[in-house]
Parts: structure tokens; C-alpha cells; sequence
């Protein structure tokens, strides 16, 4: 009986030698594509355009509680408009969201009143529009100051 138990250690362990490694790698997602529905300009003081991103929209609890989750790339010119139902405080937080944003707060008659610069990435720190805001538009972190976006400038969209 020993020299049983011994043979099978002993195939064993040439079994484990002996096979092929395989390595693991972490599964890495594609991330989340975004549906760019319509456009969203950027307006200063004297109703001159300042810039036009294309837009996804988030007007239902689904998509605003979604967000940005999980989107890895966002091009350029792009960004994501949140709508509420009422003008209210809103906060937000980066749960899940690889990407480093700004956050425009945006009040019901469609005027900035705070932009939060360069939100960091899966924080889950909340992000306060510090006013009452009915709109938020995420973009790219530095798109704001690239930009010369401020509180007061207005948007406008169509989507």
C-alpha cells in the first residue's frame, strides 16, 4: 500500500511539471459605448457660442443613476446631459466612473452656476452643484477651463 500511495504523488506531482502553464489574465471590459443623441452649446454673455459638444442624454432614473459608469473613453466633443424633473441641489459621485470629469450645474433657465474641475475617478466623495440646479452636463476633466466656461454663461441643446 505505501508504494501505491508514493507512485501517486509521484504521478502527481510529474503531472504538474509537466503540464502546460497556462496565465491567468484579468478580464478587462470594453467599457460602456455611449448613444450621442443630439448637441449641446456652450453660450456666453453676448449669445455667441462658445463651443458644441454631442450629447448623451440621462432623463429618467435609470440612465442618471448609470451616468457615466463605466465608460472608458469619451471623445472630445462629447459629454453626457443630465436632466431632473425639478430644479433642486444635486450631487454626484464617481462610483464606478474610470474617467476624470468636469461637472457643470446648470439651474432651470439654463444658466451655469457651478462647475466642478477634474472630478477624481471611482471617488465616492459626493460632488455638491452647491446651487440649485435643474441640468448637469459631464465632459472631460479640463474641458471647462480649455474652454473659458464660468458660472453665468448659458446652454442650450437640442437632442
Amino acid at each position: 500500500m505505501p508504494k501505491i500511495l508514493v507512485l501517486t504523488f509521484v504521478s502527481a506531482f510529474i503531472f504538474n511539471v509537466c503540464s502546460p502553464k497556462i496565465e491567468s489574465t484579468p478580464v478587462q471590459s470594453a467599457g460602456r459605448n455611449l448613444d450621442f443623441v443630439g448637441t449641446l452649446d456652450f453660450v456666453d454673455e453676448t449669445s455667441s457660442v462658445i463651443s458644441t459638444i454631442d450629447i448623451a442624454v440621462a432623463d429618467d432614473d435609470m440612465t442618471r443613476s448609470q451616468g457615466l459608469m463605466d465608460v472608458r473613453e469619451l471623445k472630445s466633443d462629447g459629454g453626457m446631459l443630465f436632466i431632473f424633473e425639478a430644479e433642486t441641489r444635486q450631487s454626484f459621485w464617481m462610483a464606478n466612473t474610470p474617467l476624470p470629469l468636469d461637472l457643470i450645474f446648470v439651474d432651470m433657465d439654463k444658466k451655469i452656476v457651478h462647475i466642478h474641475q477634474n472630478a477624481t475617478p471611482f471617488s465616492q466623495s459626493g460632488i455638491d452643484s452647491v446651487n440649485p440646479a435643474m441640468y448637469v452636463v459631464e465632459v472631460n476633466a479640463g474641458y471647462a477651463v480649455n474652454h473659458d466656461l464660468k458660472p453665468g454663461q448659458t446652454i442650450s441643446f437640442n437632442y
